[in-house]
C-alpha cells in the first residue's frame, strides 16, 4: 500500500522518532492503527488509548503514539489482511455522528500541550489538521457537510488559528482550496493580487504565477 506513507517526508535513516521531521510528524503516514506494530510495554507504561468516541476513536491513539516513540521504522512487509467496505464497519457509518473526529482533533492538542510538544509540531499538527478536516467532510451527505463546514468555520479553525497561517504553511494545494471554500471573502483579494504575481513552493516544485499564467518548475536538489 504504497499510498499509506508519504516517503518524501520521512528522515534519510531507518530508525527515527518525531525530533527528526517535526513539520511531518502527522504527514508521513495516515493516522490508521491496524498497520502498525506497537511493543506493548510502550502502550502501558504512556497509558495510550482509544477514545470513547463512535468513529475517528484511533486517532489520538495512533499520533501521540507518534511523538511519544523513542524509535520509529517503517517496514515493507506485509503482515496483516484488512477487510475493507462492510457495511457495518465504523468509517461506513461515519455519518451516524459526524462530530467525532473535531472532537478528536481538540483531545490530541490538548494532549500534545499538556506533555509541552505543541508548539514543536504545531505545523505538521494544522496541516494534518486542515486535509483531515476537508477529506472527512468529503465522506458525508451535503446537510451533514454544511453543518459539519459551518462548526469548522465558526468554532474550529478559530480556535487553532488556522486562518492567521499563511498558504506556505500548508504543505499542498487540497489545504488551501478547502480553506477557500470556507472563508472565500478572506481570499477574495488576496486571490486577486497572487493572479498578479505569486511564487509558492510546494514539495518539491517552485510554482510562478505571472498575470494569470502559472509556471512550474522542478526545483533541483
Amino acid at each position: 500500500m504504497d499510498y499509506s506513507i508519504n516517503k518524501e517526508y520521512l528522515p534519510s535513516k531507518e530508525i527515527f522518532n518525531y525530533k527528526d521531521f517535526t513539520k511531518f510528524i502527522f504527514n508521513f503516514c495516515i493516522g490508521w492503527s491496524w498497520d502498525k506494530l506497537y511493543k506493548r510495554e510502550f502502550v502501558v507504561e504512556n497509558n495510550l488509548k482509544f477514545q470513547n468516541l463512535r468513529s475517528t476513536n484511533d486517532l489520538f491513539f495512533v499520533f501521540l503514539s507518534l511523538v511519544l516513540a523513542d524509535r520509529i521504522s517503517i517496514l515493507d512487509d506485509i503482515l496483516i489482511t484488512h477487510r475493507y467496505n462492510r457495511k457495518n464497519q465504523l468509517s461506513e457509518t461515519r455519518e451516524q455522528a459526524p462530530f467525532c473526529f473535531i472532537e478528536a482533533i481538540y483531545a490530541l492538542q490538548k494532549e500534545l500541550e499538556n506533555k509541552n510538544i505543541y508548539l514543536e509540531v504545531e505545523q505538521s499538527f494544522i496541516k494534518f489538521v486542515v486535509e483531515f478536516c476537508s477529506w472527512q467532510t468529503g465522506t458525508l451527505n451535503r446537510l451533514l457537510a454544511k453543518r459539519v463546514k459551518k462548526k469548522l468555520k465558526q468554532e474550529t479553525f478559530i480556535k487553532l488559528k488556522i486562518f492567521e497561517k499563511q498558504d506556505s504553511y500548508f504543505y499542498n494545494q487540497v489545504s488551501i482550496d478547502f480553506l477557500i471554500k470556507l472563508f472565500p471573502e478572506k481570499y477574495l483579494y488576496k486571490n486577486f493580487m497572487e493572479k498578479l504575481f505569486s511564487v509558492k513552493i510546494c514539495r518539491k516544485r517552485k510554482y510562478i504565477t505571472i498575470c494569470g499564467i502559472r509556471i512550474r518548475l522542478k526545483l533541483l536538489n
